[in-house]
């Protein structure tokens, strides 16, 4: 199995002829393995090495499957609107961005026994679908939708607010906070742009890397050097900042990227 960073990380891509959902644990020498999901899209890992992966096929299940660390595949929750992003909360709760339906973000127990709304965008007239998710550690939610550029803050009390705009695009657009929460990434998937905001009141987006073809999944390791997927190239990529200089690392079919989580749960 090809060896990529000394912390757990796990890609994956879906074989459309074959409707499964390929799996590859990168730097722990565990394997590959092929589970039957149709239609994969959106992943976490939790500490026990057990993966989240959403079903968003609009014809097909909608489910969100469990993926055991031999590969055994289970239903956590049926029938999901089309989840895009998971995120872990605090209590290891799936957090699932749902594109269609509430066009939100709702909490799944991890066991299934239950399923709540955290969000709706009508209750709020937001507009467009949403397609990415971040959690940092005072347990605020950031969602960002697509068609106009929007990442919203969900606190855990009180009422959502817009927390920054990266302008009108019809594009996938994914989130991910660095290490030390000073800064939210947001990757552009038409646009070909990697975006830099600061952790502040009425932050300014920057451009942190561009010409990238259709950048989706990001990560981070210990160090705080950002990884990311770039769908148009099947390939993962290492940025090296200051100025941001983009390093391949592997090439071939791979479209999700997730780091395992670091507590066990």
């Amino acid at each position: 199995m090809r060896k990529l960073f000394n912390s757990r990380f796990l890609a994956a891509n879906a074989d459309g002829d074959a409707f499964r959902l390929n799996l590859f644990r990168l730097g722990d020498g565990e394997g590959e393995h092929t589970v039957d999901i149709v239609g994969g899209d959106g992943i976490a890992v939790d500490g026990q090495g057990k993966i989240l992966v959403g079903d968003a096929s609009l014809v097909s299940s909608n489910n969100l499957y469990e993926v055991g660390p031999s590969g055994q595949v289970s239903v956590v929750y049926p029938s999901t609107y089309s989840p895009t992003d998971i995120h872990l909360d605090q209590a290891g709760n799936a957090l699932v961005v749902e594109r269609i339906g509430i066009k939100g973000v709702s909490r799944i127990a991890r066991d299934g026994s239950w399923r709540t709304e955290v969000v709706r965008a009508d209750d709020y007239g937001w507009i467009g679908h949403p397609t990415g998710i971040e959690l940092d550690s005072q347990g605020n939610i950031y969602v960002a939708y697509r068609d106009n550029g929007t990442i919203y803050k969900i606190p855990p009390t009180g009422s959502p607010t817009l927390f920054a705009g990266i302008g009108d695009s019809d594009s996938v657009i994914t989130l991910r906070l660095s290490p030390d929460e000073q800064f939210m990434y947001a990757a552009n998937d038409q646009l070909g742009i990697i975006y830099r905001i600061p952790m502040e009141s009425n932050p300014t987006a920057t451009v942190f890397a561009s010409g990238i073809n259709r950048p989706h999944y990001m990560t981070f390791d210990n160090s705080g050097t950002l990884y990311f997927t770039a769908m148009g190239d099947d390939a993962i990529y290492k940025v090296v900042p200051e100025p941001a200089t983009l390093t391949l690392l592997v090439l071939g079919g791979l479209t999700m990227l997730r780091r395992q989580r670091q507590t066990t749960l």
